[in-house]
């Protein structure tokens, strides 16, 4: 990772480079400060983790917030219109995140060929932002079972594991998963509100520190 103050200079010089038609057209100054605005917030909050109290304690109650929370998940199929279906998944790596309606939302990142082994067991993790990467960590010729929900168990530190049972032994593949969407906070709407209120409050103490 770059030095912040290479970065934030990156910043300063694509805010105050020129355009003409054809950088206005390919969007290319937009486009780059997105990029570097990305690389600027991850660096921030690598930095403020290691030297900002107040954003560690923050991002550790957070954490904290999701010990001994259940999660289910609904599967989409975008292969069959789009409805919730078993989790027959070719999909080894999906990502997303909690939303500001307080409901996760992960979209499928890489997929399987077909008759590759596919998903038994996954982990999953989640950071103080509430992003989530969920990885299979466990191939077999299985599929996740006709009509079961896709259960999350937080083990604590921002770590989750998905109960087995909810797998059957299977030959046929018939859909592919695009996304998964739960709501990490059912029964808690506590500590869906207070998420929200730290969040926020980790947004801002990275604003201060923008250029």
């Amino acid at each position: 990772m770059r030095d912040i103050q290479y970065i934030q200079k990156d910043i300063s010089h694509v805010i105050n480079m020129k355009e003409n038609f054809f950088t206005k057209y390919l969007d290319t100054k937009a486009k780059k400060l997105a990029e570097l605005r990305k690389e600027e917030f991850e660096c921030l909050d690598k930095i403020l983790l290691e030297k900002n109290i107040e954003y560690k304690n923050i991002a550790r109650s957070i954490i904290e917030l999701f010990d001994n929370l259940v999660w289910e998940f609904k599967t989409v199929d975008t292969t069959t219109g789009g409805g919730s279906v078993p989790f027959q998944t070719l999909t080894p790596l999906l990502k997303g995140q909690i939303n500001n309606n307080g409901h996760i939302y992960c979209e499928r990142q890489q997929a399987f060929k077909m008759f590759q082994k596919h998903p038994v067991k996954s982990i999953g993790t989640i950071d103080h932002y509430g992003n989530i990467s969920i990885l299979a960590n466990d191939l077999d010729t299985y599929e996740f079972s006709h009509g079961k929900t896709f259960i999350a168990t937080i083990v604590g530190n921002g770590e989750f594991t998905f109960d087995k049972e909810t797998t059957v032994k299977s030959e046929r593949i018939s859909s592919q998963i695009e996304t998964i969407s739960g709501d990490p906070f059912l029964g808690h709407e506590d500590k869906r509100k207070t998420f929200l209120m730290l969040r926020n409050k980790l947004f801002a103490i990275i604003n201060q520190n923008r250029t």
